[in-house]
């Protein structure tokens, strides 16, 4: 394991930069080809600044990202934690495991059959359609989490605060498995 407090950058045909063993990353990451964190199974990688580029990046272990934007695409095959979580790309999640997102402004799509959870306060503006692409759970357990296009969510919701479908007349949001919880729904969609 280590520690860099300096940013790394990963540039467009520069090949792959690979770290197999946990790191924490306290500067700016930006991947514009292909970073792999191989720590594996039972450790953190921690991208304490966050992650921006146009890369693919994939963790084979947990990861901590402070702010994830750009446009690249990131695999996480175990539990993930994103502070705030902006730009555009694809985020695939693997079965059985969650990523947990504090707040942001998303118009990319969430993919696989993992879990989303939204916690602490401020909101989650998931935007486009490729926002409910993943089968798993969706769990709001702090702020609002608030689609704006028509979704179709495959796994239990459970909303115990702020939930808003806000894809707007003539459109339709499913809930395939259903809805529980103690928070406030809205659907502004059918």
């Amino acid at each position: 394991s280590g520690t860099w407090t300096g940013s790394t950058t990963v540039n467009t045909g520069g090949g792959a930069l690979a770290f197999n063993s946990a790191m924490t990353l306290a500067g700016q990451v930006t991947n514009n080809n292909y970073l792999l964190f191989n720590s594996g199974f039972g450790t953190t990688n921690t991208l304490t600044t966050g992650l921006n580029g146009s890369g693919i990046t994939q963790f084979t272990s947990e990861a901590l990202i402070g702010t994830r934007s750009g446009s690249g695409n990131i695999i996480f095959a175990e539990n993930a934690t994103i502070g705030t979580l902006l730009g555009t790309g694809t985020i695939s999640i693997s079965p059985g495991k969650t990523l947990t997102v504090n707040a942001g402004d998303y118009s990319g799509t969430l993919q696989g059959s993992g879990n989303l959870t939204k916690s602490s306060g401020g909101a989650l503006y998931m935007r486009g359609p490729g926002a409910g692409g993943y089968t798993g759970t969706t769990t709001v357990n702090g702020g609002a989490l608030a689609f704006d296009s028509s979704v179709t969510l495959a796994g239990q919701v459970t909303n115990n605060n702020f939930l808003l479908f806000n894809s707007g007349f003539g459109t339709t949001n499913t809930l395939t498995t259903g809805l529980d919880g103690s928070g406030f729904t809205e659907f502004t969609g059918e």
